[in-house]
């Protein structure tokens, strides 16, 4: 990590600049992932993680996720947590805030996989490892959401390279080991069951190809252990404690279960044969650089950095088969791997761009530097016709105006005349992988993004409509439990939604109720004790009406005088 950064004095005592490379992937992600952070809603689970975040800054308990003040059952609140201090930071959860630790998280991995991968890599190939996975087409999309992939992404991945890192460079078992396990018991925090395996799989697997039994065995290896459980038990002692054993199982065995069950042979093949190619084209256009390893005379010429590529080959083929063999297992279940799969990428644009070997690959170098630039340019056009070509088959409101493809063929065309004509090869070998990064994001904000924010539901605005027609002070009365994004918008305007207790008689809290009533449409209640009617249905979609909705909708009742009229009584 010190030569990345750069930033300190000298023996001579003179202070050195940053890497342009560094500065470079700060502003890469700057780019990708702080433009236009509020033009997609909040939409999805996003809305679930911020509403947990609001209760915990309401209620003051981190320790239970809640919704609507009854316990969350999904995973661990290291995310929630996150967005909770973000929330706190900025007076709110707001959309800024639910976002906000995914692009921390991003700008950390990207930089991290640069640091230490420089020292495994070389500058180059750190250098494309580190921009390749800040713009794969699923990072770019998962990156800016409040989901918790980007969180467990950085946490997990930083076990698997902080350890390699830490073993390549003698550090003793005990401290190896005692990193290691802590940063992946802050990955089981993040994502529950997943984050633990997925360390110690690949380090022992690992250490068993190269048969150290010493560093396997060693005591520090087992404190370690000691140490992630003491990390996770910081947690796990006052979660029983409040919300009991029952709860805490749930926490950690839900999303497994949800994955691995109602498989039959049909889907479970369907899945596995399909799998492997969505979690490579996630990865695009990056993942066509691993191309190059099913030649077994470049995987015999990686010297070195032949250790770099079997340590994180191993933690992908290893951890692979939790996803691959459930059936509902999908592509971002994987991302935490990414990060490996990038500094491969690395390794192999390393290997082919700057080496120079005798024998096959002799003038290989000068070759792939103009290869290399095709591909990139190439790529670049490629994506212009590509969406060019589906832009046809896009909802009117998603078309994206014919400027920005006349833009992005002009980035296109410049990155092909930058690199391609550099006959003298005076730019820095970074210029392909770099032009490309830009390129990617660009088309990503332009034309991904643009398509999404077209076709987007306004959820907020269909609640902030509601809680405009309430009478001021009103109360709504939570009849059961609301969709996510329904409570997270009506708390955020009103901040005056109740919720209906099981532990309470359900006659004497209906009696108790408010003027207005809220239910979800999809779980009507039965047959009010008293005389209302349906004064709006507020419609909870991701997209606009007729296209691929969720169809969930909320009905707001306002409660009627005993003496109304028959005719003036709603219907459930």
């Amino acid at each position: 990590m010190d030569a990345a950064w750069r930033s300190f004095g000298s023996s001579s005592g003179r202070v050195r600049r940053f890497e342009w490379e560094f500065l470079f992937l700060v502003g890469l992600v700057a780019f990708v992932y702080g433009s236009r952070p509020t033009d997609l809603h909040l939409r999805g689970e996003e809305t679930r993680r911020a509403e947990v975040a609001v209760e915990m800054l309401q209620t003051g308990d981190w320790i239970v996720p809640r919704q609507q003040g009854e316990i969350y059952i999904s995973r661990p609140p290291l995310a929630n947590w996150c967005i909770a201090a973000a929330g706190y930071l900025r007076g709110g959860v707001d959309t800024v805030a639910a976002r906000l630790p995914s692009i921390a998280a991003v700008l950390i991995t990207t930089l991290m996989i640069y640091g230490l991968g420089r020292a495994e890599v070389g500058r180059f190939g750190a250098f494309t490892a580190a921009v390749a996975f800040a713009t794969m087409v699923q990072v770019m999309q998962i990156g800016r959401t409040a989901e918790t992939e980007a969180v467990f992404t950085a946490i997990l991945s930083a076990s698997l390279f902080v350890w390699f890192h830490g073993y390549r460079r003698g550090w003793s078992p005990w401290t190896l080991w005692g990193v290691g396990y802590t940063l992946a018991g802050l990955a089981a925090l993040a994502k529950g069951p997943q984050g633990p395996p997925y360390f110690i799989g690949p380090a022992v697997l690992f250490l068993l190809y190269k048969r150290d039994w010493k560093t396997l065995f060693a005591p520090g290896h087992f404190a370690g252990v000691a140490v992630m459980l003491t990390v996770i038990g910081a947690w796990q002692i006052p979660y029983i404690v409040s919300a009991g054993p029952e709860n805490a199982l749930g926490v950690w065995m839900k999303l497994a279960k949800n994955n691995f069950g109602d498989e039959n042979e049909a889907s479970l093949t369907l899945h596995m044969l399909s799998y492997p190619f969505e979690v490579l084209a996630c990865m695009l256009p990056w993942s066509l650089g691993l191309i190059p390893l099913l030649s077994s005379k470049l995987r015999s010429s990686l010297g070195s950095r032949q250790d770099v590529v079997t340590f994180h080959a191993l933690a992908m083929l290893v951890t692979f088969p939790t996803v691959w063999l459930a059936v509902h297992a999908v592509p971002r279940y994987f991302m935490p791997l990414y990060p490996s799969a990038a500094l491969v990428i690395g390794v192999v644009a390393d290997r082919l761009l700057t080496a120079k070997p005798a024998g096959w690959v002799a003038a290989w170098p000068r070759l792939s530097w103009r290869a290399t630039g095709v591909f990139a340019a190439g790529t670049a056009v490629a994506c212009v016709a590509i969406i060019a070509g589906a832009d046809s088959l896009l909802p009117p409101e998603a078309v994206v105006p014919g400027g920005v493809y006349v833009g992005l063929l002009v980035a296109a065309s410049t990155l092909a005349a930058v690199v391609c004509f550099d006959a003298g090869r005076r730019l820095p070998r970074a210029c392909p992988p770099a032009c490309l990064g830009l390129f990617l994001g660009a088309a990503f904000l332009a034309v991904a993004l643009e398509v999404r924010v077209a076709k987007q539901a306004d959820a907020a605005a269909a609640v902030a409509e509601l809680d405009a027609a309430l009478p001021d002070g009103a109360t709504l009365t939570s009849y059961g439990r609301l969709h996510h994004a329904f409570v997270y918008h009506h708390n955020r305007v009103r901040d005056s939604l109740v919720t209906l207790t099981a532990d309470v008689g359900e006659e004497a809290q209906l009696a108790d109720a408010g003027r207005f009533l809220a239910w979800q449409k999809d779980a009507p209640p039965p047959a009010l004790p008293f005389p209302f009617r349906v004064v709006r249905e507020v419609v909870i979609d991701r997209e606009k009406p007729g296209r691929n909705n969720d169809n969930v909708k909320v009905i707001v009742a306002e409660r009627l005088p005993a003496v109304a009229s028959a005719s003036a009584v709603g219907q459930n």
